[in-house]
This record gives structure tokens, sequence and C-alpha cells, in this order.
């Protein structure tokens, strides 16, 4: 995906965000009778807009936010508005009325997350899978019953429409039903849920599609019947318990079958047909692989005498020859050609070594299910749940982070990550990039809500000092707390940016 794609993408997903949080603002401001004179989506330079009545609504050059100026907002400026002008200015409101214009923005954003998951769920429709990737034998979920290949269809009783209805779970047991083998099967955890997938994560290599090339680079699709199957992924083949595997090709038109002797991969190899993550989609520059010759759609075959049955097989070999030079074979035009290299070692690390490549992989695609809408009210009520719970669960996160929790710290992204996951999202449907968007709403209404100042809630925080003393903060204290507000603000976001840049670039 291009650059220009991904900025697009960025803007699309930010931008609905960032106009509920400011309509929020705006809305309840004429609902008190506070005079709004800009609403920006956007910071800085105006790009275009238009003004009507005594608003002006205008698109700014840099689209991380956006802000609505109000009448009379700035209290060391309080006594250069007229009398006359005062029913309009924000800072001669009540205090209630204030409390609700700033609380308005948080406010859309959570309304917002409630609708698009209400809308998810009221739709039914087709929903992505959700299929347990390869797991290790180790991996807490297989101790608990689940198997490479499980896809999960019930949590508790209800059909799962997302795979944040399972990272929201707090109850101790939960039950999940799983298709396995076209037949439910139910598995009962007594155990916290993200420990859990945090041990997934660590336990679980990608589905991968159970694509083969051979020796001309043509392309083959194995299935486990003479009926062209191709929801299995090539992880699930190999752990199966073959006798034999049948080929069809890039139009689903049989072409052979082989016996399965030993192993799947090793089979097809001595056959001549190699796994399609063996084949090269880029090369870095300043790396051997480029410098030995290699070529994007070369497909390696053996590294220091060992046949390669899957990419995994290339770090193998790499921790044991590490910076030797080492024979390499792969196969170019239908010829089987060599070159030698010798690996590099990842700058900052003692033991991972890397030839520059970057495999043609493609993660297999775990289908749809269709599911029924739940009805009216209980789309309401699951609505209304889902946001409560993703509200909770982001408090959390915050709380985490502000008390130096090595894991948030190192998690969280600012709009790199963002825009790197609304791109994945937006490539996978329309479903997800909505879902991630509720989940970012929330995000963003939980961050606003901070009692920090020049965020809605270090506003929130000064209408309460307001009632407690009875009249606003002086402007040398004001200055003195807006100057440490924006200093915390400042800092988060150097955190935030510079995970940006340790994952990214």
């Amino acid at each position: 995906m291009s650059i220009l794609s991904q900025i697009g993408i960025f803007l699309l997903f930010l931008s609905p965000l960032v106009f509920f949080h400011e309509l929020g603002h705006f809305l309840f401001a004429r609902l008190f009778g506070v005079k709004v004179e800009q609403f920006s989506i956007g910071f800085g330079k105006k790009i275009f807009g238009f003004k009507k009545g005594d608003t002006e609504y205008k698109f700014a050059l840099i689209p991380l936010g956006g802000y609505v100026k109000m009448f009379g907002d700035d209290p060391t400026r309080k006594d250069e508005i007229s009398p006359e002008e005062r029913s309009q200015a924000f800072n001669f409101k009540s205090k209630w009325a204030r409390f609700w214009i700033v609380m308005g923005g948080p406010l859309a954003n959570f309304i917002l997350a409630f609708f698009i998951y209400f809308g998810l769920i009221a739709n039914g429709g087709k929903v992505k899978n959700f299929k347990i990737s390869e797991i290790t034998p180790e991996a807490r979920l297989s101790q608990l019953g689940f198997k490479t290949g499980d896809i999960l269809k019930k949590l508790n009783g209800e059909y799962i429409y997302s795979q944040e209805d399972i990272f929201f779970l707090e109850k101790e047991i939960n039950e999940f039903v799983v298709i396995r083998d076209g037949v439910d099967t139910s598995i009962k955890v007594n155990e916290s849920i993200e420990k859990l997938f945090e041990d997934y994560i660590q336990n679980s290599k990608y589905l991968i599609e159970n694509q083969v090339f051979n020796l001309n680079g043509n392309s083959f699709y194995l299935s486990k019947s003479k009926d062209f199957l191709k929801d299995t992924s090539l992880n699930e083949l190999i752990l199966s318990d073959l006798s034999e595997i049948h080929l069809f090709d890039s139009d689903k038109k049989y072409v052979d079958s082989f016996a399965i002797n030993s192993s799947l991969m090793g089979d097809l190899y001595a056959e001549g047909y190699y796994s399609h993550d063996l084949k090269i989609a880029a090369l870095s520059e300043s790396f051997p692989a480029k410098a030995a010759g290699l070529l994007e759609d070369d497909i390696l075959i053996k590294f220091n005498n060992v046949n390669l049955l899957s990419f995994y097989d290339i770090q193998k070999v790499l921790k044991e020859v590490k910076e030797t030079p080492t024979q390499l074979s792969f196969i170019r035009d239908g010829k089987v050609l060599e070159t030698t290299l010798s690996a590099k070692l990842l700058d900052g690390s003692k033991d991972v070594y890397q030839i520059g490549i970057r495999s043609f992989m493609k993660v297999h695609d775990s289908g749809e299910n269709n599911l029924e809408s739940p009805g009216l009210i209980k789309s309401i009520k699951m609505g209304v749940f889902k946001t409560y719970l993703g509200m909770k669960k982001t408090f959390e996160v915050v709380i985490k982070l502000f008390t130096g929790d090595e894991k948030v710290m190192k998690s969280v992204g600012g709009p790199v990550a963002i825009a790197n996951m609304a791109s994945q999202t937006f490539m996978i449907g329309w479903k997800q990039f909505l879902s991630l968007m509720a989940i970012l709403s929330i995000n963003l209404g939980i961050f606003n809500l901070l009692p920090v100042p020049v965020l809605d809630g270090g506003h929130i925080v000064l209408l309460g000092v307001e009632g407690i003393l009875g009249r606003p903060l002086s402007e040398k204290k004001l200055m003195i707390v807006q100057q440490t507000g924006l200093f915390l603000l400042l800092s988060l976001m150097f955190i935030v940016i510079v995970n940006d840049i340790i994952k990214f670039f």
C-alpha cells in the first residue's frame, strides 16, 4: 500500500473522531447560548472553509485534532467583554453550563462508539472468523484444550461479533464454543483472558495460505480432498494426519495427488514443490542477500545444505552459521542457481542474524461467519455494555500509564501506529475498520478527560477548584497550572512519538 493511500485511510479514520468530539462541544455551547467563533477540523493554516452566522467552519492543514473557539473563553480577558455581550460569553455562563460544554466533546466520542457498536451488532451479517493460529504444545491455550485452526464461535452463549468481545471479558469462568472440523466443541476457561492471550501471542505462528510453487514458479493450492477446499491453512494441513494431498492450480482445477509417507512439506519438496513463503517479496538495501545477487521472486530452496521447507527454516540455519560464509540455493526462471553470503548481526542484538529478505508469505484468510441480528433491544444493551467496558479498560490502561507500567509505556502508539492499524483493518474489512474506530473514539474521550490543563479534564478540574474557592484562580496561578499541564502533555507525546519511531522506523 502506498504512503498516499495510508494517509488517505488515516484521514478517513481520524476525521470522524475529531468531528464528533468538536461537535459535542459545539452543540452544548449553542444549547447554553454561547457564541462559537470557529469550528475547525485540524490545526494550523486553513485549507478551506466557510462562514455561516457567527461561526467560521474550516479544515486546517494539520489533521491531528481540532478545536471549537468560543467567544469569551479566555478567563484573563473577562473585563474586556461588554455587559451587552456577556450573555453569549463562555466565562460568564454558570459552572454547570461550562461543565457540560467542556464535557460535550468526550461525551460525543462515547456516543459515537455506542452507535458504531450498536450498528455492527444490529446489522449482523458476515463477520470475520477469529481462527486460532498455530499454537505450540507449551501454549496455555493448548493446555486448556484449544487447537490450531479452531474458529471461535460463541462466548458465554453469545455469538462473537468481533475480536473485542473476547478482550473485554471480565468473568472468572468463561465458556467458549469453537468450530473444529465442522463440529461445535465447548471449552471452559477459568483464568485471566488478558494473560491467556498475551501467552497466545508469544506462543503462536501466523496461519499462512496453503499455497506452493513448482520449479517454474507456477502457483498451486493444496487440499485434503479432490473437492477443492481452500479454507484450510498450510499450518493445519501440516499438523493433520494425512496419507494423501491433492494439488489444484490457480483456477481451482485439479492437477495431481501425492501420497504422504513422512511429512507433508518434506514429500512435496521431494516432488519439486516449495512453500510459498520461501519466495522473496523484497530485499533490503545494504544487506547480504541483495549484495549476493538475489532478486525479487527468487524462491529459496536450500541453505547450508539444509532443505528449506518453510521461511522459519532460514532463521534456524542463521542461528547455526551466524556470520560464516554460507551457500544458498534458489530458483530463478526455472533454473536452480547458487550463491554465497554471510549473515549480518542485527543492530543492538547479540544473537539475531539477518540476510535482508522479506517473505512473500500470504496470511491465511480465515473466512467469514454469517450471523443473525440479535434484535433492536439486545443490540442496544450489547452496544451500551461494550462501550462501558471499552471505557473501563481504557481508563485502566491510562492509570497504568501514569503509574509507569513498563508494558503499557512500551505499547502506547501515536499517529504512525494509528495510521498503521487503520490501514490494516481497512484492508481486512469495513467492520473491522469501524470497530477500531469505536475503540479509538473511546480512547480519545478518556484521554481528553485526563485532569491535565489544556485538556477537557483539566478544564473540569479548574471548574471544581472554582466551585470550592468561590472564585476562579488568579491569572498568575492559572498560567502556572497551564504550563505544568502543557509540560505533562508534551512528555506523554514524546513517549508516544518515540514508541512510533522504534516500532515503525
